[in-house]
């Protein structure tokens, strides 16, 4: 329309910035031309359509000579550009919130199938923003009905046809073997997970699907692999595992179980290890995946890969916990450098916690500066001195914080310190002895003898019981 009116009047009209509005407007929706996706769907072209309008309005209120007829073609095209905003204007009330978005789509469509999964859908709305379970289990028992439904009408319909679909239209898993497989998901889905019905029902009705189908769909075999680990069946398990990691390589949950079923059941760590790096190097940035990385070098004391993806999970997350785990095992594996990445953060997302700033004052106290380790430490022991903190910890704080007052040569003050956690150490003897090698570095050699003289008698009594 606007290259046609370009060409007849030989200049730029105010129709162009109208008839291209069209366009542009159509623009957020241009998904709707992929093969897998509705190549109609009426919510995309209300806004479009009136713009379309407006343009044909000027342009025939230009060319129609007869008064009589530019007013009923004006009224007309105002008539459908109130329904168009009208209409735009419901569609954002359909949207308003889950439950009215969810809705629309129910009563929009009239497939049994997809009126089901709506119906799911709106159960597990009502179950988690309204906590409402009577209401919830309404919906699943209706979508149940529906399915039964779907069942018979794909069976009917696979009974009718005489050729297989097309290619694409299996690809995309539309076929209609699939869809019977997408409505068994979806009864064993809602059978026991939502209404508490006993597993082996939903491993009946999966079974066939899974035995019958070379490439099923990754959510299907994830519930059936948690019916079968319900089941117990672990070989089973590792078999249908292995066997779906060849067709699907890139889903995280097939190495995930096959990792926890090799630390949880056959107790192979090579093999869990093995696994696990693969998920690492295909998934990493899986939160779960970091999280089994974390504990799985932990528990095999790999303090250098533990610290890495605890760093990483740290990143991810912005988890205190993490960047603490990860900073103490660079620590002890005197990695100064990586240490050093991490205090900054720690310093800006805890600063009030003592265990944190007597970690990040051992970094400091590492690479040689005193000044900031006693500045954090000092600040750490006023904060461990309330009643909620461990006492160990407060041991281990006022322990380090007199250690560096004697490393800067304030040995006044590092006594002080001496006799004040003296009271923290109770009958501990590994920090009885810690105190005692403090006494001697400070040349307290009567304090000393005393607390060798208290350690020596807690061991013979401990040996005597």
């Amino acid at each position: 329309v606007p290259l046609f009116v370009f060409l007849k009047t030989k200049k730029p009209a105010g129709i162009f910035l109208i008839c291209w509005g069209f366009f542009i407007a159509l623009l957020p929706f241009l998904h709707i031309i992929t093969p897998s996706y509705l190549l109609v769907a009426e919510r995309y072209l209300y806004t479009p359509l009136a713009i379309i309008i407006l343009g044909l309005g000027e342009i025939l209120i230009k060319t129609v000579s007869k008064r009589s007829v530019s007013i009923l073609t004006i009224c007309i095209l105002s008539f459908l550009l109130t329904g168009c905003f009208a209409r735009s204007f419901y569609r954002t009330l359909e949207w308003k919130d889950n439950y009215s978005f969810i809705n629309s789509g129910y009563k929009s469509t009239k497939d049994s199938f997809l009126k089901a999964t709506k119906l799911f859908m709106l159960g597990d709305t009502a179950l988690i923003f309204e906590q409402n379970h009577d209401k919830a289990r309404k919906y699943f028992q209706k979508s149940l009905k529906l399915l039964e439904t779907a069942k018979k009408e794909t069976l009917f319909a696979i009974s009718k046809s005489r050729k297989p679909g097309p290619l694409v239209i299996k690809a995309y898993g539309l076929d209609y073997n699939s869809k019977l497989a997408k409505i068994a998901y979806l009864e064993t889905l809602i059978k026991c997970q939502k209404l508490n019905v006993l597993y082996t029902t939903g491993l009946k009705i999966l079974e066939p699907y899974v035995k019958n189908s070379q490439r099923l769909d990754p959510n299907t075999l994830d519930l059936y692999i948690h019916l079968l680990l319900l089941d117990k069946k672990y070989d089973e398990v590792k078999k249908i595992l292995l066997s779906a990691k060849t067709t699907h390589p890139h889903v995280p949950f097939i190495l995930k179980t096959l990792f926890d079923l090799s630390t949880n059941i056959d107790n192979d760590q090579a093999s869990a290890g093995k696994y696990l790096q693969e998920a690492l190097k295909l998934f990493s940035y899986d939160i779960s995946i970091l999280q089994r990385a974390i504990l799985y070098y932990e528990k095999n004391k790999n303090y250098p890969l533990s610290a890495k993806y605890s760093y990483h999970f740290g990143l991810l997350t912005n988890s205190k916990i993490a960047y603490l785990q990860a900073l103490v095992n660079y620590l002890n594996t005197n990695d100064i450098k990586s240490s050093g990445r991490i205090t900054p953060k720690l310093l800006v997302l805890d600063p009030y916690n003592p265990e944190t700033l007597y970690f990040i004052s051992k970094y400091y106290y590492k690479i040689k500066d005193y000044k900031k380790a006693l500045q954090i430490l000092q600040k750490s022991y006023l904060i461990s001195k309330e009643p909620n903190v461990d006492s160990m910890l407060a041991f281990d704080i006022a322990l380090a914080l007199a250690k560096v007052n004697l490393s800067i040569g304030n040995k006044k003050e590092a006594i002080f310190l001496a006799d004040e956690i003296s009271k923290l150490a109770g009958n501990d003897v590994d920090s009885l002895i810690k105190l005692a090698k403090l006494y001697k570095s400070l040349g307290q050699t009567s304090d000393f003898n005393t607390y060798k003289q208290k350690i020596l008698s807690l061991v013979k009594k401990r040996k005597g019981s």
